[in-house]
């Protein structure tokens, strides 16, 4: 009997260990995805900045009469 109690008490530890890291593991996934997100983001910005900044360039440069400026 008591060799049948132990052996439930240790499948019953390592089932609720297993939950652990399964509720770690979700808790992981999530914070991944906002990571994504933000990164989504910066790019966006990334991107117009680089656009403006090249519109910008080619606008003073047609302005002085330099390069073709805007085709």
């Amino acid at each position: 009997k008591k060799k049948k109690r132990k052996r439930k008490r240790k499948r019953k530890e390592k089932e609720k260990e297993k939950e652990k890291k399964k509720k770690k593991k979700k808790k992981k996934k999530k914070k991944k995805k906002k990571k994504k997100k933000k990164k989504k983001k910066k790019k966006k910005k990334k991107k117009e900045l680089h656009l403006s900044r090249a519109f910008s360039k080619t606008v003073s440069l047609s302005w002085r009469g330099e390069g073709e400026g805007l085709k």
